[in-house]
Parts: C-alpha cells; sequence; structure tokens
C-alpha cells in the first residue's frame, strides 16, 4: 500500500483518488491520510466503515473525524484514527460496473456524497441460471429531472420495472440498472440498493414475456405463516399460460389463482397442469399457516401468448 499524501481530508475524496489510481482498496488514517492498495488484505482485515460512524469518544482508539469533513453529530465522517484503519472498496460508488456475485450493493457515484452532474451510469447483475434477482432499496434521494431505470434483462430494450415497493424482482438471473443526472440541476445523495440471487422469493412482480414463480425457500421447504402476492402482467392483447411444474403443499396452505390484477377477480380452478388467463394479467397467493408442518411447495412456470 502507499500514501498519497496528508491533502486528502474527506472519505470521497480519499475514494476518488484511490479509484482514479485504479486501485481497488482505500483506507484511511490519522483524520487526514489516505492509502491506496492493489488488494484486499487489509479490507479483509478490518472490514469496512460506516460513513458518518464514530467508532467511539476517544481520540486515540477510535476514528477521529476527517480533518475537511464540518459536520456535526451524528452526520460526521470518520477518517481513521492512531489506532485504527477505515477501510473501503472503491468500486463503492463508481458510475457503472457489472455483478457476477450472488449477493451485493450498488450505490450511485460518490456515495455517501453527493453524485455529481451530467452522469450516464449502467450496471449489470447477473447471477446463476435458474435464479431471479431480489433488488431492495436501502435509501433513495434523487433530484427532480434525474432517474434510476430499472429493465428485466441484459439491456434497456428490456421490460422496464416500476419501483411500487422497496423491493422487486427479476423474471429471469439478469438486471440492468442506468441512472442518468442532468447537468443543470441540483444533485442529491443518490442511491443505496442491495441485490440478492433467490430462487423462491415471496411475492413479486413479473413484466417479462416468461418466467419462473416459486414458493420460498425453494427447493427446500417454504417457511411457516407465509403470505405472498404475485402478479404477472405481459403485453396487451395477449393472455397467460401459467403451467405447474409441480406442486406438494400441506393441508391447510394453499396457492390461489385470479384471472385479474388482484383478490377480487375471477378465480381459476386448477383441472389441470396448464391453465390460461382470459386477459394480460393474472394475480396469485399463497398462504402458509403458522402452525403446521411445511412441504416442498411449488415450481410454475409463465408464458405470454398472442
Amino acid at each position: 500500500m502507499y500514501t498519497h499524501g496528508n491533502s486528502i481530508t474527506t472519505i470521497q475524496g480519499c475514494i476518488q483518488t484511490c479509484r482514479d489510481n485504479s486501485k481497488p482498496i482505500a483506507v484511511l488514517a490519522s483524520a487526514d491520510e489516505c492509502y491506496c492498495g492493489d488488494d484486499d488484505i487489509d479490507y479483509q482485515q478490518y472490514g469496512e466503515a460506516v460513513p458518518g460512524e464514530m467508532i467511539n469518544e476517544y481520540a486515540f482508539y477510535g476514528t477521529l473525524q476527517c480533518s475537511g469533513d464540518t459536520g456535526t453529530d451524528p452526520y460526521i465522517q470518520g477518517c481513521g484514527g492512531d489506532y485504527q484503519l477505515d477501510v473501503y472498496d472503491t468500486t463503492i460508488g463508481a458510475c457503472g460496473g457489472q455483478y457476477t456475485d450472488d449477493s451485493g450493493y450498488i450505490y450511485s457515484p460518490n456515495f455517501s456524497g453527493k453524485y455529481p452532474r451530467d452522469q450516464n451510469c449502467t450496471w449489470t447483475i447477473t447471477v446463476e441460471d435458474n435464479h431471479i434477482i431480489q433488488l431492495s432499496i436501502l435509501m433513495v434521494k434523487i433530484s427532480t429531472g434525474d432517474y434510476l431505470d430499472i429493465r428485466d434483462g441484459d439491456d434497456v430494450t428490456a421490460s422496464q420495472i416500476t419501483w411500487t415497493n422497496v423491493t422487486v424482482y427479476s423474471t429471469g438471473n439478469i438486471l440492468w440498472l442506468q441512472f442518468y443526472s442532468d447537468s443543470d440541476v441540483s444533485t442529491d445523495l443518490g442511491f443505496a440498493l442491495t441485490y440478492q440471487a433467490t430462487i423462491g422469493a415471496c411475492g413479486g412482480q413479473y413484466t417479462g414475456d416468461c418466467g419462473y414463480i416459486y414458493s420460498p425457500n425453494f427447493p427446500g421447504k417454504y417457511p411457516r405463516d407465509q403470505d405472498c402476492i404475485w402478479t404477472i402482467t405481459v403485453e396487451n392483447n395477449h393472455i397467460i399460460q401459467l403451467s405447474i411444474l409441480m406442486i406438494m403443499i400441506s393441508t391447510g396452505d394453499y396457492l390461489d389463482i385470479r384471472d385479474g390484477d388482484d383478490v377480487t377477480a375471477q378465480r381459476i380452478t386448477w383441472t389441470s397442469m396448464t391453465v390460461y388467463s382470459s386477459g394480460n394479467v393474472l394475480w396469485l397467493q399463497f398462504h402458509s399457516n403458522s402452525d403446521m408442518n411445511t412441504d416442498l411447495g411449488f415450481a410454475l412456470t409463465y408464458q405470454g401468448k398472442c
């Protein structure tokens, strides 16, 4: 590791300096010292500091306030201490990237500071085949005119995913994200997202032409006391073919299928392994009791048809 001197006096400044020098690790010490590293030995040893966290109140055995930070508690930046190193992964807050791990975090550029103007960043998340991606918002503050676009596939032509709650799901194993900031508006703190590869989530919204839906924790037994809702929406003037690949549900638990967008729509009765909607939306609810033994659940596949 090496230092760039004592003039780097904020977390953002140190991370950006190391980023500019193609170094994956940024380390802060003694309130105003910035070091950049080529590997993650220190990152693994010390872990990642929490931006704004004071480790404790003692000057010699905790994180000191960054010499270039004018914040007051609780909005204090910690830049290491005489016996404390604060270590950061510089890919956090980068403008775009490719993620292939089973889980991870995606931050707006320059996070935890305000994102810059005139940004156009794209990320792709790719997990194992036969898995889907659970994407959750930890925080988001974006100025008017700027946007975060989420696509259910590998590029901008894939179906757009609308944020109706803090967690959304892909229908396949790839998500594409784009963040755009205007050049002539004030910026804000941006966003922090987390993702997780899963094969059986409790509920979700599906907008792709085809996909799979699994019971929670599939292929393991589903948990007790679940109440999960999925909606499937395909193109207008299309219907949905829904097929059972397997189903094993305990007595008292149920999978309810409705021919529309909520529980008030007409119930579809399973008379065969494949059923069809009359329109372009299906609503599914899975319920498991809190006092029953569970089973392996279900695996479904759907496809939009003209």
